[in-house]
């Protein structure tokens, strides 16, 4: 019984524990236990930034004003804003942020970036496969046309097998040239040592 009421208070706090009510000075979910003792701290020792909603020490608000929302300009385009918002615009909306042209690799302002880019586009270099003057826009898509027929070719070359110099074939499939006909060759060269052989036997006999 004793282990059995043990257990149950255990069960009881732990579950005390877990629910949560809402500090109505910070709006932040805290535990039914902990709530009177935050609500002191709380409502005594902290302060909501009208700037950005956030919940700061009230000895700390005049450096969290600072830092925060003091203004402050952009180190590109000289624009003034809060310092909280400096990042975003320079990486994202600055005008003079710098972009990487696709083209040349070089950078350029996003204000000039898409007529840039037109006129960059619009050049020519010459294709390393078939020496064809390709817009540098197109290249990609010109890439893949050179590519497709290569991978057709390697893909039949691992079908068909080798041959012989690629040398063309007779309707027998035997392959063109010298080599193809080696088998006429031979039975003939046997009737010339033949016939040589007897007109040496006749002329020793006239002697």
């Amino acid at each position: 019984m004793a282990a059995n009421d043990s257990r149950d208070s255990t069960n009881a706090e732990a579950m005390a524990a877990a629910e949560t009510a809402i500090c109505d000075h910070c709006a932040r979910p805290i535990p039914v236990a902990n709530l009177p003792l935050h609500m002191a701290h709380c409502e005594t020792r902290l302060v909501r930034c009208d700037g950005c909603d956030e919940m700061v020490a009230t000895a700390a608000m005049d450096q969290h004003v600072a830092a925060v929302h003091a203004p402050a300009p952009c180190s590109l385009c000289g624009e003034v804003m809060e310092h909280r918002l400096l990042p975003a615009h320079e990486a994202s909306s600055c005008a003079l942020r710098p972009l990487i042209c696709p083209f040349c690799d070089l950078p350029v302002t996003a204000m000039d970036f898409t007529p840039h880019t037109d006129v960059c586009g619009s050049r020519t270099d010459k294709c390393d496969i078939c020496s064809k003057y390709v817009l540098k826009r197109d290249q990609p898509e010109h890439h893949k046309e050179h590519q497709q027929p290569l991978d057709s070719a390697s893909t039949g070359a691992s079908t068909s097998g080798p041959t012989s110099l690629n040398q063309p074939r007779d309707a027998s499939g035997h392959s063109g040239g010298i080599g193809g006909y080696w088998h006429l060759l031979v039975p003939v060269g046997v009737v010339v040592v033949g016939v040589a052989l007897a007109l040496g036997v006749q002329k020793r006999n006239k002697r």
